[in-house]
């Protein structure tokens, strides 16, 4: 957790949620952030396989990444081999564990946009 909070100390952007500080109990370390009403984008979502234009826009508009649990702050040119994530938008690169840089997540940010209700690693099976 200390990770996430170094990191949301240093992201600020209309769709990242605002940090305010941090605290620590005998047993918890706790973070205030900013409160977002609305639940997660797939709930928002519910059952629609396609959005109009304007709902898209209407929902997209009103889109915070909160969650940054997961999220690793690495230099360029540098490399992580961590294989955490969603599988249906991983990179190639993570699945073979091959190390990989930045560009994965080019790769993650477009395999979502392809269609949301589908992936192209649907057929995708471990060996």
């Amino acid at each position: 957790m200390k990770n996430e909070i170094s990191i949301l100390q240093k992201l600020k952007h209309r769709y990242i949620v605002d940090f305010y500080s941090a605290f620590e109990t005998p047993f918890q370390l706790c973070m205030t952030i900013e409160f977002v009403l609305g639940g997660d984008f797939l709930t928002v979502l519910g059952h629609e396989v396609k959005l109009s234009e304007f709902d898209a826009s209407l929902k997209l508009g009103h889109l915070k990444l909160i969650d940054f649990g997961l999220a690793k702050q690495i230099d360029d040119g540098d490399q992580t081999f961590s294989f955490c994530g969603t599988s249906a938008y991983m990179a190639p690169e993570i699945f073979l564990e091959i190390g990989y840089d930045k560009s994965v997540y080019c790769w993650s940010i477009d395999v979502s946009n392809v269609d949301w209700g589908d992936s192209i690693f649907k057929n995708f099976k471990e060996y």
